[in-house]
């Protein structure tokens, strides 16, 4: 089934960039701190950047997120100590190709790993079909539905293979001309087991200070219904970064 997964992936998105079409990049670089609350209570440092292709017929963007940061310790004779450090990356990419003025098919994948939920790696790809529910100028609202196969391992568990439904949501409103705010949303349900629901969100709201920077608030949160043992099912994060537009 993974293979099948891969060929169906790898023939669509071949048989689409090849199509000659002009297409304009534009990318955006931040760094910031990052609040977590659930598995871990820290504040890390973090880095994000993203880039997107976008022609008349079709979208193709990637991004990169990553936090760093120390985990405090008390000993028993009350000394505090930096043992351990906290990562968490996660890489995305995601093409969209026109069918009609509302309609359009995705191929979308997904790479993680998170100390802090003690996923030692997540790998997540799958096509999927989407619509336009709202195509403003200034206001974008998107349905996506698809199936993905994902490949994950926690801490002290042995690595699954998992077929999964997926439905998501994008919203996007310009509500000025220096400020964005969007929100969205991500449910996965395992096929194979109505109990394993993995459920994310995104809130987020980016303002522009000059022609090239932004500031950038973002809150998210991932809820993973079976987990391993010692491991929450929620995590919620805060992210305040400073972006570079170019």
């Amino acid at each position: 089934m993974p293979k099948i997964y891969f060929i169906i992936c790898g023939i669509l998105f071949l048989s689409s960039v090849l199509v000659s079409q002009e297409r304009k990049w534009s990318h955006s670089s931040g760094a910031g701190l990052t609040v977590t609350s659930g598995n871990s209570e820290t504040v890390t440092a973090s880095g994000n950047h993203k880039s997107q292709l976008k022609g008349d017929d079709d979208l193709f963007q990637f991004s990169f997120l990553g936090a760093y940061g120390v985990k405090e310790t008390v000993a028993e004779d009350g000394e505090k100590k930096n043992e351990e450090f906290l990562m968490n990356i996660v890489f995305t990419m995601q093409y969209d190709r026109k069918i009609s003025e509302r309609f359009f098919w995705l191929i979308g994948e997904k790479s993680e790993l998170d100390k802090i939920a003690n996923l030692e790696y997540r790998f997540n790809i799958g096509p999927g079909l989407g619509y336009k529910l709202l195509n403003e100028e200034d206001l974008t609202f998107d349905i996506e539905m698809g199936g993905n196969y994902i490949h994950e391992k926690f801490e002290n568990v042995e690595k699954e293979n998992i077929i999964a439904g997926r439905i998501a949501e994008k919203f996007i409103w310009k509500i000025t001309k220096t400020s964005t705010l969007w929100l969205n949303a991500e449910l996965l349900l395992n096929v194979e087991d109505s109990e394993d629901i993995r459920a994310s969100g995104e809130f987020g709201l980016e303002v522009k200070i000059s022609d090239r920077w932004n500031i950038r608030t973002v809150i998210q949160d991932k809820y993973i219904n079976v987990v391993p043992i010692d491991t929450k099912r929620n995590d919620i994060t805060f992210m305040t970064t400073l972006v570079f537009k170019y």
